[in-house]
């Protein structure tokens, strides 16, 4: 059986893309939300996902050899201070979008270097009433 994971809360800024008013997330085609968490001391570069209806939110861990997770950083190094732009500022939005968009990795697990180990979770979301 799956393991039972806690439970979180968040809430989305849709005009913005943003999550609990800090978190400055890419928004796809489909209007799903992505951003990339990297974690020093684990050498972790995690995938944050949410499905375009908010329905589901997933987590993809990606564990990575010091070299690889070094390549990641230095890519990731905006990433630090990318921050959720001010609302009504469509170029403000426009240059978070391109800084997330320049700085999020490939970590599709078919191409990930050798060593590496990845793990993905998932969660249902549902409205708070």
């Amino acid at each position: 059986a799956p393991a039972v994971l806690p439970g979180m809360s968040f809430t989305v800024d849709e005009d913005r893309a943003c999550v609990n008013n800090r978190s400055a997330y890419r928004r796809d085609a489909q209007g799903g939300l992505s951003r990339v968490m990297l974690v020093d001391a684990e050498r972790r570069a995690s995938l944050l996902y949410f499905t375009p209806d908010r329905r589901t939110f997933s987590r993809q861990d990606v564990m990575l050899s010091p070299d690889a997770y070094g390549r990641v950083r230095q890519m990731g190094q905006v990433l630090l201070h990318v921050t959720c732009p001010v609302p009504g500022d469509a170029a403000g939005a426009a240059r978070v979008a391109d800084a997330l968009a320049s700085a999020t990795p490939d970590l599709d697990p078919q191409n990930l270097p050798p060593g590496s180990g990845w793990r993905r979770m998932s969660w249902r979301c549902a409205p708070v009433q």
